[in-house]
């Protein structure tokens, strides 16, 4: 299985020391208020499910902050894998995608709605993106 791109379709609990994130890059979360982060009473340090997995070496997050429209992930993700495998990097097939969106339904809260953490720069070769684009 590739360890670089993974797709979970698990509704069971998600523990970020799992085994099956191994060397993973790049998690996408496409659960309504993944992407939220709360401030520790007392410090500027933030927490939530997207800084645990940056902690863990998970390079790129991309989760929605708030409530996530259900059928914007299945008009997202095309786009957002077309780009990668034509050699994009991950924040520019984000911009991509959220475009796609933008252009069916303009108010912020749709094209907004899946924020990018960590590294923007991030890309893959060919090899890596194939198993996700046969689903």
């Amino acid at each position: 299985m590739n360890q670089n791109l993974k797709a979970g379709f698990d509704s069971g609990e998600l523990r970020t020391n799992d085994w099956w994130l191994g060397e993973c890059k790049c998690v996408i979360l496409f659960v309504c208020n993944a992407g939220r982060n709360d401030v520790r009473l007392f410090s500027n340090e933030t927490f939530g499910l997207v800084g645990r997995l940056l902690r863990r070496d998970v390079r790129t997050v991309i989760a929605p902050p708030a409530p996530l429209r259900h059928d914007l992930p299945a008009i997202w993700l095309d786009p957002f894998l077309e780009s990668l495998w034509q050699g994009e990097s991950i924040g520019a097939a984000h911009a991509k995608a959220c475009a796609v969106i933008r252009a069916q339904f303009p108010h912020p809260c749709a094209w907004g709605a899946l924020q990018l953490f960590g590294e923007h720069r991030l890309s893959f070769v060919r090899e890596e993106i194939e198993p996700a684009l046969q689903r």
